[in-house]
């Protein structure tokens, strides 16, 4: 069986999640070229084997072990991002992005490369009553009318639509109500 294994790239290293409760006594074995993990949880054996695509310094490896994921920093041999993924060959189905730790090539990268929450304060959605920026927009919207062109057309020219299509006032094609029986209520006395 396979856990759920996060990953994601910087241009100095590599972070590698292990999405797995209980796993403090996993077995892992990181090499210039690989990892091995492997752990026996409630009578259930998880296991992986990884190739990566370039090598890694293995003595540099920091692990990060809680009750519900294990954590690895895998230091590269050449600072340069990983552009053709984490592995040599097909991706496997349990290797995943990790967007916790996701950072965009174009993005500078920070000291630390840490997930760092405080650098979200300033961005409005869902903080005091909307989007930033974004108050006059109800009086913006107020002025535009409906339609197209800037405003409603003018309809009082228009006159009686049912003689423009050739129905008599009183004739209703469309109506749904077919002449039903008019419903008298039960009476209560037994006949």
């Amino acid at each position: 069986r396979h856990p759920e294994v996060l990953w994601a790239d910087r241009t100095d290293l590599v972070y590698l999640t292990v999405a797995l409760s209980d796993a403090q006594k996993a077995k892992i074995d990181v090499t210039k070229d690989s990892i091995d993990f492997s752990v026996d949880i409630n009578e259930a054996h998880y296991a992986f084997h990884l190739n990566f695509i370039k090598p890694i310094k293995p003595e540099e490896t920091k692990k990060s072990l809680t009750g519900r994921k294990i954590v690895l920093i895998l230091y590269k041999a050449e600072p340069e991002r990983w552009d053709d993924g984490l592995v040599k060959g097909a991706k496997p189905n349990f290797l995943k992005i990790d967007f916790d730790h996701y950072q965009d090539e174009d993005e500078p990268e920070e000291e630390g490369s840490g997930f760092d929450m405080s650098q979200f304060s300033g961005m409005g959605g869902g903080m005091g009553g909307g989007m930033g920026g974004m108050g006059g927009m109800a009086n913006m919207m107020g002025g535009m009318g409906g339609g197209m062109g800037g405003g409603m057309p003018d309809l009082s020219n228009l006159g009686d639509l049912s003689s423009m299509l050739g129905k008599g006032s009183n004739d209703d094609d469309d109506s749904d109500d077919e002449a039903k029986p008019e419903s008298k209520p039960e009476s209560s006395k037994p006949e």
